[in-house]
């Protein structure tokens, strides 16, 4: 790989509508949130003794996606007497499954690595059933980003292409809204840098699109999937491009997320075009229009990736280590500590 060629790793009980009874009496209504009842059925699947208590979005991450609907429900439940919270997805599928395990139970492998750790005081087993991935919308969804002038000020728009105002956000003077033009590039390079084999898709997507361009360099942004182990949400796929530097995000499997464009005022949508007339004294600058194309969306594995959580005292110090099947020790990640690696 050319030294060009960056690579860096950058993460209740569910009341079922019931069919229409002969007697023509209303069904019973939920008490959850619409849209969370496959989650809830699938706690009673787990475990058809168990009690949901509560059903929530998530507050931060997962709280929606490009279509509106959540990544995941946050759903609290008892069972066999432990309270719990589960993340489970739209579809029904549990992203992480926490099960208390007796020391007989365990794998030969990890209750020898245990024991070697010192007095066992709880065990759990973690069952990681879904990952992470961006996958192809069934319709990409199309908006605006669009830069208007007033008096030596500048501003940015984000409008849907139903005319909706998406954001608004204030650049501050034309000197400072320079900042938002990709950096030239006085040396910029006239052949490809050695493209990594495990970017070769989301490059050659790019690419596709963009067949002028000359590539750069990939940088890796990972996904923690639970189990230890840091997978490839998708690359940064950067290059050069009439004397610009540029930068756009591809899936492992050569999906584009979005494809912006420069577009001219003539090409809008009409519910676009009256938006911008509203903005009175404001002077268009550049059109982009930005073309969504992948969405996140937890992805259910053929098979689960197990993990075990012990819970050891030695010494009369407690600690909590993780193994995988083979007894060997999970090594936790900090992300930040990954930030800028080459």
């Amino acid at each position: 790989m050319t030294s060009s060629c960056v690579r860096s790793i950058a993460l209740s009980s569910l009341v079922l509508a019931l069919a229409g009874a002969s007697s023509g009496q209303d069904s019973p209504k939920s008490p959850f949130p619409a849209g969370s009842e496959k989650a809830v059925a699938a706690v009673h699947q787990l475990d058809p003794g168990a009690v949901v208590s509560e059903v929530a979005l998530p507050q931060d991450f997962g709280a929606g996606t490009e279509d509106g609907s959540p990544l995941f429900w946050v759903v609290k439940l008892r069972r066999n007497g432990i309270d719990q919270q589960l993340k489970i997805t739209p579809e029904g599928t549990i992203i992480l499954l926490p099960q208390t395990v007796d020391e007989k139970d365990l794998p030969r492998a990890v209750a020898e690595a245990i024991q070697r750790g010192g007095k066992i005081l709880r065990c759990e087993k973690q069952e990681a059933r879904a990952t992470l991935r961006y996958v192809a919308l069934a319709k990409p969804m199309i908006h605006y980003v669009v830069q208007l002038a007033k008096d030596g000020e500048r501003k940015r728009l984000d409008v849907d292409a139903d005319g909706r105002v998406r954001s608004s956000h204030a650049l501050g003077s034309d000197t400072e809204a320079t900042e938002e033009t990709p950096p030239s590039a006085k040396d910029a390079a006239t052949t490809d840098a050695e493209i990594p084999g495990d970017a070769a898709k989301a490059v050659a997507a790019v690419k596709a699109i963009v067949p002028k361009m000359v590539f750069k360099g990939v940088e890796e942004v990972g996904y923690l999937d639970g189990t230890g182990d840091m997978e490839v949400l998708n690359y940064e796929v950067e290059f050069f491009l009439d004397g610009a530097e540029r930068e756009w995000n591809a899936s492992p499997d050569g999906i584009v997320i979005q494809v912006p464009a420069d577009v001219g005022p003539e090409t809008l949508p009409a519910a676009v075009r009256q938006t911008l007339a509203r903005e009175t004294g404001w002077e268009t600058k550049k059109i982009v229009k930005e073309e969504t194309r992948a969405g996140l969306k937890f992805v259910p594995l053929e098979k689960a990736k197990v993990v075990y959580l012990a819970e050891m005292n030695k010494e009369g110090q407690t600690t909590k280590v993780r193994f995988h099947q083979d007894g060997s020790r999970v090594d936790e990640i900090d992300p930040k500590a990954l930030l800028g690696r080459k």
